[in-house]
C-alpha cells in the first residue's frame, strides 16, 4: 500500500522512536536507519542480489503448492474453505465491473447485511483489475507486479477472532509453513494503532526497530495510509498492519515489497464521520499468490514464478514456431519484446477467466472491458508478428487452461467457448487494426508537432471502433501526445448529439417526474430508505387481494401514479422475467368523477432490492378519457391518507402467460445443455406473456438436428406433465446439489430452487406452472446470432403457441388458394413450378445465346475508329433496346475478333468497354472506362479486360470528341 521512493505517499516512524511530524526524516533516511541498524551495507545493493529469498526457496513451491498450502494451513486453524466466487460480482453491487480483491463476495457478510458463511473462513479469490477505479491495465508489462487478473489468498473472520489471532496466523505462517527468515520481514502499523504495534512486538517478537509507523498523507484530506474503509462514505472501517519482504534491493524503486494486509474492521464511520466501536469486529486478510511465490522462488518480478513463466516461454515457443516471429525461445529478449510478452500472457490468462464466468466482448460494462482486454493483446502480438495473418491468443488460452483447469475446473468445462470467442475478437480486431493504423500513422505524419489534434482519436474511436488506449499507446511510442480533456469534451459533445437526436425523435411529452434507470422515477428510488417494501404474495397463485397503499408518486405531466401496496399480488419484473399486469378497483369512496375512473397496471417494477412498484396509467370512461390534474391530485390524496377501499387484480391471462413461458425457458435451457453440452453459458433472456427468447455462449449456428433434439427434449418432458417443485434451501446446499445459477445475479443465503424433478434444477425468484403439461404445446420458432459467441433461440408455448400455429395455417390456407391447391399439396406445387422454372431458363439462355451471337454478327449502326495510348481504338454503337447478356456477348466477340484493339460497345446508355489483356498488357478496360466517362459524363467500374457503366446521356457527339480526343 505504499511505495519506498523518494515522494512517496506516507510517511514514516519507526516504533519506539520519536513520532514523525512534517520535518521528520525521509522513508530514504528511514531504511538507511535500518540497515545500519541490521548491519547491513547500503552501498552495493546489486552485490546482494544472489541472496535474496532464494535461500527460503525449496523445490517444488510453485504457485499451485502455495494454494494448497494456504488452505491447509487455514483449515487447520478452523476456517471453512470456499471456493472462488466468480469475477463478476452479484447484481446489485454496482460499485464494481469485476471482483478486485478476496473479500468482496463477503462484503454483505461485513456490512451486517447477510449471515457470514462461518465464523471463520478463508478462499483463494480470482481477481481482475482492469476498469474502474482499480484499474491496472496500463502498467502490466512494465512494472514487476502488476496484473490484470491474479489472485488473491485470505483468511476472514465474522466475530471469530481479532488482532492477536489474525496476526499470530499471518505471521507463524509465514516464518514456520513457509520457512521464511524473520530477519527479512518487516511490519508497518496505523499510527494510532499501539494495540497492534504491542502485538507484534509482545505475542511475536518482532524486534521494534522492524515495526514503523505510517501516518496521514497530508495532500489528501481524509485519506490515511493504514486506514481501510469501504468506499468514501459512512460503513464498516479499521486500522490495517501490512507485512513487508526485504527484496534487499531496489525493484521497481521498492525496497520492501508488501506482501500480505490484515485489515482490522472495528469502528462504524457515521454519515457525520464519527468513529464508532463495533460490536462484532471482524478481520479481512488479503495476500497476492503471485508476490508470495515471487519471495519462495526467489525471483524479482511475479512474471518469474513458475506458472507465468512457463506461459512466457510457451508463447515465445508458438510465436516462433507459428510466424518465426521472436527469435528462439532461448534468445536475449530486447525490453520491448518483453513488455509485449508479458502483456500478451497477462491479458489472455484475465480473458480466459472473464470468459469462464460469462462475460461476453461487447461495447457496454464489462464486456467493453473485455473486448479492450482482448485487443490489447492482439496489438501487442502484432509488435513480435507484424505480418501475420493467423491468431495468436487462442494458442495462448490453450496453454492458460492446461495450466490453470485443474485449479478452476470451470476452464476446462467451457473451453470450446473460452477458445471461440478469444479467436474471433481478435479477428475482428486484426481487420480494425489495420484501419486504423492506418489512418493514425498517416495523421502522426500530417501533423509534425508533439500533439495529436483530438478530432483524430474521437474519429478513430467512434467511426473506426479503435479503443481510445490504443491510440494513446501507439502515440506514446511515436513521442508525441494528445489532449485527454478535449478528448473527453468532444466524447461529451457525441454523447450529447446522440441524445438530441434521440430526443428529436423522440413523441413523448416532457415529464414533470424525473425518470431514472430502468425508467423508474429516481424519487422511488429513495423509498427504500424509508423501509418500503411491500409484501409479495403471488407465488401462492394470488391473483386478487384486498390491499392499501405504502408509498405513492404522483406524475401530473403523464397521468400516472406511481404506487407501493401492501400485500401486493403484483410481481415485479426481474430475472428476464416482464412484470404483471392488472388494475386496481378503487371502493369507499363519494362522488360522480370516482366512479368513473380506471387504474390500468401497466407495469410491476423492482426499483431496489426488496422493493416493488407499480406504474399505473388512470383514465376514465369506456373510452379512456384524460383525468384533469384536479381529478389525479384527488384520487392520489385519498389513496395514501386511506379514504377509500383498494383492490388489487393481475390479469390472469398475462400472467398464465408468463408462467408458461418460464417454466419453458427452464426446460430450453436443461435441453440446451444436454445436446450441446454443459460450457454453454445463458448470457439473458425475455420471459413475457407470448414469447420467450434465450441467449447463451456457442461458437456456431445450431444444425436442424440440434435443434429438433433440443425441442422433443423439452416436449418428452412437457407430454409427461410432471408438477414444477419450488423450495426455499439454503444456498450453498442448493448449489452443491447441482441447482443452476447466473454469475450475475446476486443470491441471499436462502433461495427459492424451481425444479423439474429428474430434468431441471434452478435458483429462480420468477412464477412459474403448476406442471409442465400447461406449457402444452411447445415450439421453437427460430434461432439467430445477437453478438460474436453469442446465439439466440425464440420459441413460443402455452396460449401462445396456439396461436403461432394458427398463424402458420392462416398463412399456408392463403398461400393455397393463391396457387390453386390445398395447404397439403403446397410443397408438389412449388417442385413443379420450381422445375418449370428451371426448364424454361434453360430454354431462355439457348435463345439469348442466339440472339446474342446473331447481333454479335450485325454491323453497328454506327462505328468510330480512333487510337488510345496508340493503341487502335474501335467504338461501336447499336441500337438501343438490346439486353445486358447480349450486349456482353457482342464486346465478347469483338474483341475475338480484333484483340489488338480497345473496344467500346454502346447501346443506349449502356456502355461496354473491353480489351485483350494478353495482347495489351499495358492497358486496362476499366481505366479506358474511366478516362471516358470523364469526358462523357456517367458512371461505371469492372476489371482489367471487361468494364461497363452508363453514359450521362446517349450523346454520340460527346463519345466522337472523345474519341478524337484520345487519338490527338
Amino acid at each position: 500500500m505504499w511505495r519506498r521512493s523518494a515522494g512517496a505517499g506516507g510517511k514514516w516512524a519507526v516504533a519506539g522512536g520519536r513520532r514523525v511530524n512534517g520535518g521528520g526524516p525521509s522513508p530514504q533516511h528511514l531504511l538507511l536507519q535500518l540497515e545500519a541498524q541490521r548491519g547491513l551495507s547500503t552501498t552495493s545493493p546489486s552485490s546482494r542480489a544472489s541472496s535474496s529469498a532464494s535461500s527460503s526457496s525449496a523445490p517444488g513451491r510453485g504457485a499451485g503448492w502455495v494454494r494448497g498450502s494456504f488452505m491447509d494451513y487455514m483449515s487447520r486453524a478452523g476456517h471453512e474453505g470456499r471456493a472462488s466466487a466468480p469475477l463478476v460480482p452479484p447484481r446489485g453491487d454496482g460499485s464494481l465491473l469485476f471482483v478486485n480483491a478476496g473479500m468482496v463476495p463477503y462484503k454483505d457478510s461485513f456490512l451486517g447485511r447477510v449471515v457470514p458463511p462461518a465464523p471463520r473462513v478463508a478462499s483463494v479469490q480470482k481477481c481482475v483489475r482492469a476498469g474502474g477505479k482499480h484499474n491496472d491495465l496500463d502498467n502490466v508489462g512494465h512494472t514487476a507486479r502488476h496484473h490484470t487478473f491474479f489472485e488473491m489468498l485470505g483468511n476472514f473472520s465474522f466475530g471469530s477472532y481479532f488482532k492477536e489471532d489474525a496476526i499470530r496466523l499471518a505471521w507463524t505462517y509465514l516464518t514456520r509453513e513457509l520457512g521464511l527468515p524473520k530477519e527479512r520481514l518487516l511490519v508497518s502499523v496505523h499510527h494510532d494503532d499501539r494495540e497492534a504495534a504491542n502485538i507484534w512486538h509482545a505475542q511475536e517478537g518482532v524486534p521494534l526497530d522492524r515495526i514503523v509507523y505510517k501516518y496521514a498523507k497530508k495532500w489528501v484530506v481524509g485519506d490515511e495510509d493504514n486506514f481501510w474503509s469501504m468506499g468514501d462514505g459512512p460503513g464498516p472501517c479499521g486500522p490495517c498492519t501490512e507485512i513487508f519482504w526485504d527484496q534487499q534491493q531496489e525493484v521497481d524503486g521498492d525496497r520492501f515489497l508488501e506482501i500480505w494486509n490484515l485489515v482490522f474492521m472495528q469502528y462504524q464511520r457515521t454519515e457525520s464521520g464519527e468513529l464508532q466501536p463495533l460490536d462484532r469486529p471482524c478481520v479481512d486478510t488479503g495476500m497476492g499468490l503471485e508476490r508470495i511465490a515471487s519471495v519462495l522462488q526467489g525471483v524479482r518480478e511475479n512474471y518469474d514464478i513458475d506458472t507465468i513463466r512457463g506461459l512466457v516461454h510457451g508463447t515465445r515457443t508458438i510465436l516462433h514456431d507459428k510466424f518465426g516471429g521472436v527469435h528462439q525461445p532461448q534468445a536475449q529478449l530486447s525490453p520491448q519484446e518483453s513488455v509485449a510478452l508479458k502483456v500478451i500472457v497477462d491479458h489472455v490468462r484475465a480473458s480466459c477467466f472473464l470468459i469462464g464466468d460469462g462475460v461476453i466482448p461487447s461495447n457496454v460494462s464489462r464486456g467493453y472491458v473485455l473486448r479492450r482486454i482482448i485487443r490489447r493483446a492482439a496489438r501487442y502480438a502484432n509488435t513480435l508478428a507484424p505480418n501475420r495473418n493467423q491468431g495468436l491468443l487462442a494458442d495462448v488460452g490453450k496453454l492458460v487452461i492446461a495450466q490453470m483447469g485443474e485449479a478452476y475446473p470451470d476452464l476446462f468445462t467451457r473451453q470450446n467457448v473460452i477458445l471461440h470467442l478469444i479467436e474471433k475478437e481478435e479477428e475482428a480486431f486484426l481487420a480494425t487494426l489495420e484501419q486504423g493504423l492506418a489512418y493514425l500513422q498517416d495523421a502522426l505524419r500530417n501533423n509534425p508537432g508533439t500533439d495529436l489534434p483530438p478530432e483524430v482519436v474521437i474519429h478513430l474511436y467512434i467511426r473506426l471502433g479503435f479503443p481510445i488506449d490504443l491510440t494513446h499507446l501507439i502515440v506514446k511510442e511515436n513521442n508525441k501526445t494528445f489532449d485527454m480533456n478535449a478528448v473527453d469534451r468532444l466524447m461529451d459533445e457525441e454523447r450529447e448529439k446522440s441524445r438530441a437526436h434521440a430526443f428529436s425523435l423522440s413523441s413523448s411529452a416532457p415529464s414533470s417526474v424525473k425518470l431514472g434507470e430502468g425508467g423508474v422515477p429516481t424519487a422511488v428510488k429513495e423509498w427504500m430508505a424509508e423501509g418500503i417494501a411491500p409484501e409479495f404474495t403471488g407465488y401462492a397463485r394470488q391473483v386478487e387481494e384486498e390491499t392499501s397503499v405504502v408509498a405513492l408518486l404522483p406524475d401530473l405531466q403523464r397521468r400516472t401514479l406511481w404506487l407501493s401496496i401492501s400485500p401486493c399480488p403484483f410481481y415485479g419484473m426481474a430475472g428476464g422475467q416482464v412484470g404483471d399486469k392488472g388494475r386496481l378497483i378503487v371502493s369507499g369512496g363519494s362522488g360522480k368523477t370516482l366512479s368513473e375512473l380506471r387504474l390500468r397496471v401497466e407495469d410491476s417494477l423492482i426499483p431496489y432490492e426488496g422493493g416493488l412498484v407499480l406504474r399505473v396509467k388512470v383514465d376514465k370512461g369506456e373510452q379512456g378519457q384524460e383525468v384533469s390534474e384536479g381529478e389525479l391530485k384527488e384520487l392520489a390524496d385519498m389513496l395514501i391518507k386511506g379514504q377509500v377501499g383498494l383492490r388489487a387484480e393481475v390479469d390472469d391471462r398475462h400472467r398464465r402467460g408468463v408462467r408458461a413461458h418460464h417454466t419453458a425457458t427452464h426446460l430450453l435451457h436443461a435441453s440446451l445443455r444436454q445436446v450441446l453440452g454443459t460450457s454453454i453459458v445463458q448470457a439473458g433472456s425475455l420471459v413475457d406473456a407470448n414469447r420467450l427468447r434465450f441467449d447463451f455462449t456457442h461458437h456456431s449456428p445450431l444444425t436442424d438436428d440440434q435443434l429438433q433434439r433440443i425441442e422433443h427434449n423439452v416436449r418428452e418432458v412437457i407430454a409427461a406433465d410432471t408438477p414444477v417443485a419450488t423450495d426455499m434451501r439454503e444456498y450453498a446446499k442448493a448449489v452443491e446439489s447441482g441447482a443452476m445459477c447466473l454469475f450475475s445475479e446476486k443470491y441471499p443465503p436462502v433461495v427459492r430452487v424451481v425444479s423439474v424433478p429428474g430434468f431441471s434444477t434452478e435458483l429462480c425468484s420468477g412464477t412459474h406452472a403448476a406442471s409442465t403439461g400447461e406449457i402444452r404445446p411447445f415450439k421453437i420458432t427460430g434461432q439467430t446470432s445477437v453478438a460474436l459467441g453469442i446465439r439466440r433461440i425464440e420459441a413460443v408455448a402455452a396460449e401462445a403457441a396456439d396461436q403461432w400455429y394458427d398463424a402458420q395455417y392462416q398463412y399456408l390456407s392463403s398461400l393455397g388458394r393463391t396457387l390453386e391447391v390445398a395447404p397439403v399439396k403446397i410443397e408438389e406445387r412449388v417442385k413443379r413450378l420450381l422445375a418449370r422454372e428451371r426448364e424454361l431458363e434453360k430454354e431462355v439462355g439457348v435463345l439469348q445465346r442466339k440472339l446474342a451471337s446473331s447481333a454479335a454478327n450485325s454491323s453497328a449502326s454506327q462505328s468510330l475508329a480512333g487510337t488510345y495510348s496508340g493503341h487502335p481504338l474501335a467504338v461501336h454503337v447499336y441500337p438501343e433496346g438490346d439486353d445486358d447478356k447480349v450486349l456482353a456477348k457482342k464486346a465478347e466477340q469483338l474483341r475475338e475478333k480484333e484483340p489488338g484493339s480497345v473496344h467500346v460497345v454502346v447501346s443506349g446508355r449502356k456502355v461496354i468497354c473491353t480489351l485483350a489483356t494478353d495482347q495489351l498488357p499495358a492497358l486496362k478496360a476499366n481505366k479506358v472506362l474511366q478516362d471516358m466517362l470523364a469526358t462523357v459524363g456517367g458512371k461505371g467500374g469492372g476489371k482489367e479486360g471487361m468494364a461497363q457503366g452508363f453514359l450521362a446521356s446517349p450523346d454520340l457527339a460527346s463519345l466522337q470528341r472523345w474519341a478524337r480526343l484520345t487519338t490527338q
